[in-house]
């Protein structure tokens, strides 16, 4: 029989009302959420098709109807009508029951998140390349102004993001011809999905909210659903608010929010803090109750003492103190363990001296028991993952990097792309180097350079090594046929060719090769590829690589170090932590333009008074205001960031901090703010 806090029972028994759970980190909610489905169930007799639970994402999903389904000792396609699923998934399945009533077209399909980047960049570019050629004014001014290339990425940016007219239109002629070139561009995205019979992930949602409008169809849906879950509440973004709210009122059903607000972490994603504390109002005024679950069943006492100590001086009166299931905390809290640099050092020399340190407490941990699997470096970007790959090869421990790098800059998927143009265009001398230089060849870069005549000539008769003959005759083969074989085919040869001579070897790369792999489905079912335009598809994507992550993994079991971001960690534990680059500061470069959720966007405009060859920027007053908003909220977010990264360990937090200066009072330093709390204050 479980065991349950009194705040856990309550959180279960409470019945009848809209709830705000508000759950800290390690707090057990995903077992009391499904305990609670259970109960309404099986003691009040509502089916499960007339329960929601929205999760974050589809493998969250995917694990609590397991867990149910182990719950009901049933199978789990019994639960397949079970809904169940993400804000996307459960917007399908409105438009697949309701759908006809907007006058979707039947059959139509939900264009993926690779296919769609692609067809935005497409769109974009075609409709842009098309104005330009008209040499319609509008397009020819921003042109001019901003250049082709950085407008492409404004416009991919605005195509994330609900239409506004911008603040600033009826003043600058800029903002104007902005707001009336983008306008022609979502209509030309619009009336390409429309002509594939695709929906993107923004429609679902936003065809979602127009059938709910419909009366009978609100009526039909507050009838239909008793209960609505949403786990995750702090990632929601306005648009899934809105959603909700057409689901949802207070007379009809109830509406049970989990969360933590102090876990939000998703604003590029369109996710907003203050959309939890704005539902709770809204549920508290109706009559719904907040409940707390503040003890924390993952992390040992000292180490909950330490991070409630830090958090409340970080966030004061916002922040709620967790209670340490494991034990009492000591005397002397022992859970962080310092790492404290004295002296006065380049940034190149701190970051050397930092990871040197990190891996001696790490070894350190091993050889008091702990194995590497249950070590975790946590990083707040991924540019200094690169740096602590290295330091952890010099100290011989084995690692996994889940470094949240774009698709199309892996390597084993650029080592793909170069294999392709190779068969697409047998003489690309450049392909070849960079796949002589991959895995299946592994050819010295000095014995490419001896030998050119030889390895960059038509006939290669070079090839001796008898694996790389094997491999050169397997290509030779592929090329003969490479009319009769889609794109993804191909990719699927060169993954069983590596896979069968075990070239790349680690989980994520196999993972990422599988991804690409699907992306190449997904471009073949819009339309009939061939390997060129398939090709030209991917060098459009370049320079939106980042849109693109890699392959997602659970965590392994694998005996390694775990290297990830902190987004990557949500909701991953590990018995030892290391926060390392404590003292980084984000800075993001000037953007020509900027976005606000009720201001919408504004631009900078160039200042008439400038002279040279280099244009100078003005910001408007509304850019200005936006901005000031903005980085507000950036530095709230980077607070969130650090308890999330915090929560994450177990039983030890490692901390590499620079004491060489005084820190000063209003510091935005991660590094400066555990001193404050730590150091200077001891």
């Amino acid at each position: 029989m479980k065991q349950w806090t009194e705040a856990q029972k309550n959180a279960i028994e409470k019945m009848g009302t809209s709830l705000v759970i508000r759950a800290t980190a390690g707090s057990g909610k995903t077992r009391v959420l499904i305990e609670k489905v259970l109960k309404i169930h099986r003691e009040h007799k509502i089916s499960l098709d007339q329960i929601i639970v929205v999760t974050f994402t589809e493998k969250a999903a995917w694990e609590l109807k397991e867990r149910l389904a182990r719950a009901l000792s049933c199978p789990l396609s019994e639960l397949h009508s079970v809904p169940i699923g993400t804000f996307h998934s459960l917007a399908a399945r409105l438009l697949r029951e309701k759908g006809a009533l907007l006058n979707l077209p039947a059959g139509w399909t939900i264009l993926d998140e690779a296919a769609s980047h692609i067809e935005r960049l497409q769109t974009i570019q075609e409709g842009l390349i098309s104005l330009l050629k008209a040499k319609e004014e509008k397009a020819l001014y921003l042109t001019e102004f901003y250049g082709f290339q950085p407008l492409i990425r404004m416009f991919t940016k605005a195509l994330d993001q609900p239409f506004r007219l911008i603040h600033d239109a009826k003043k600058e002629p800029l903002a104007h011809n902005f707001s009336e070139v983008l306008k022609n561009i979502i209509t030309l995205y619009g009336e390409r999905k429309r002509q594939l019979n695709l929906l993107d992930f923004n429609d679902l949602e936003q065809y979602a909210i127009q059938l709910l409008k419909i009366p009978s169809v609100h009526d039909h849906y507050l009838d239909d659903f008793k209960y609505i879950f949403v786990d995750e509440f702090q990632d929601v973004n306005p648009t899934q608010i809105t959603l909700l709210h057409g689901l949802h009122h207070p007379e009809k059903n109830h509406l049970v929010i989990v969360g933590d607000p102090l876990q939000s972490i998703y604003r590029f994603r369109g996710s907003d803090a203050s959309l939890f504390q704005t539902m709770e109002k809204t549920i508290t005024n109706n009559g719904g109750s907040v409940l707390y679950l503040t003890t924390n069943f993952r992390t040992q006492a000292d180490l909950i003492q330490s991070i409630n100590h830090l958090f409340s001086s970080i966030f004061q009166k916002d922040y709620q103190p967790m209670t340490a299931h494991k034990g009492q905390p000591s005397l002397f809290p022992s859970g962080l363990d310092w790492i404290l640099l004295k002296e006065k050092l380049s940034a190149d020399k701190r970051r050397l001296y930092e990871s040197k340190t990190i891996m001696d407490r790490l070894t350190h941990w091993h050889e008091k028991g702990y194995a590497w699997r249950d070590m975790a470096l946590l990083f707040r970007t991924r540019t200094a993952i690169p740096h602590y790959k290295s330091a952890l090869r010099k100290a011989g421990i084995p690692f996994r990097s889940q470094s949240e790098t774009p698709l199309l800059e892996c390597q084993e998927v650029l080592d793909c792309l170069q294999f392709l143009k190779i068969i697409a265009h047998p003489q690309d001398w450049i392909a070849w180097l960079g796949l002589y230089r991959s895995p299946l060849f592994n050819i010295p870069i000095e014995t490419l350079w001896s030998h050119k005549e030889q390895y960059f000539s038509e006939k290669r008769v070079h090839i001796h090594n008898e694996p790389h003959k094997k491999t050169m005759d397997w290509m030779n083969e592929i090329e003969k046929n490479r009319d009769l074989c889609l794109p993804s085919e191909l990719i699927l040869s060169f993954i069983d060719w590596i896979e069968n001579h075990s070239y790349y070897t680690s989980s994520q790369q196999r993972a990422n090769l599988h991804k690409w792999y699907g992306m190449a489905l997904s471009l073949e079912r819009l339309r009939p590829l061939t390997l060129k335009n398939f090709l030209l598809n991917i060098e459009g994507l370049k320079d939106e690589s980042h849109l693109l992550g890699e392959a997602s993994l659970t965590a392994s079991e694998d005996e390694a170090v775990s290297l990830m971001t902190i987004h990557a960690s949500k909701g991953l534990e590990f018995p030892i932590v290391a926060l390392p680059d404590l003292k980084f500061q984000r800075h993001s470069g000037p953007s020509p333009f900027i976005w606000d959720e009720e201001k919408g966007w504004a631009l900078k405009t160039p200042d008439p008074s400038s002279s040279g060859l280099k244009t100078q920027w003005l910001k408007s007053p509304c850019y200005e205001e936006i901005l000031k908003e903005s980085e507000r909220k950036d530095l709230e977010e980077s607070k969130r960031l650090l308890y999330v990264g915090c929560t994450r360990a177990i039983d030890k937090l490692i901390l590499s901090l620079d004491v060489s200066t005084k820190t000063k009072k209003d510091s935005i330093s991660w590094n400066d703010w555990f001193v404050q709390a730590f150091v200077e204050k001891a």
